[in-house]
């Protein structure tokens, strides 16, 4: 999850702001687990793109069921696996997936296929082999 302190809210005047949001020059991790930014844009035709952050699988997929945008991008970042420097990975989604684990197949799961290739999930998106995609939420680019 994310985590911001009080001295770096920054306030917006109220006529620029989204209403009940709250602004922040800096944000923290206070696990070192994977998140996501996901990039959109509206359908209404204008340029204007916004990107978010998030923490959580199943917050990505409620996301990406508004219908009103659509999806430039989602970037994964996961704690780094290869190699022995500490740090953080990041690979971008191309598509995302539910599914099953084909050994708990009542346990659901969100699956994320990165532009490698690889299938992913899990808190720390470790590459994910045993998992069966079941129903395609969102194709991300051409």
């Amino acid at each position: 999850m994310f985590v911001s302190f009080p001295k770096y809210e920054f306030t917006v005047p109220i006529n620029l702001g989204l209403p009940g949001a709250k602004h922040w020059r800096a944000l923290g991790l206070s696990v070192g687990a994977a998140w996501f930014a996901l990039t959109v844009r509206s359908r209404s035709g204008d340029r204007l793109q916004s990107t978010t952050l998030f923490a959580w699988d199943s917050d990505v997929v409620d996301a990406l069921a508004n219908t009103e945008f659509e999806v430039e991008s989602l970037l994964m970042m996961f704690p780094a696996i290869e190699g022995s420097k500490p740090g953080f990975t990041s690979v971008s989604v191309k598509e995302v997936w539910e599914g099953i684990c084909d050994d708990a197949p009542d346990e659901r799961r969100v699956l994320f296929l990165d532009s490698r290739g690889e299938q992913r999930s899990g808190m720390f998106l470790e590459p994910d082999d045993k998992a069966i995609r079941t129903d395609l939420l969102v194709r991300i680019g051409d």
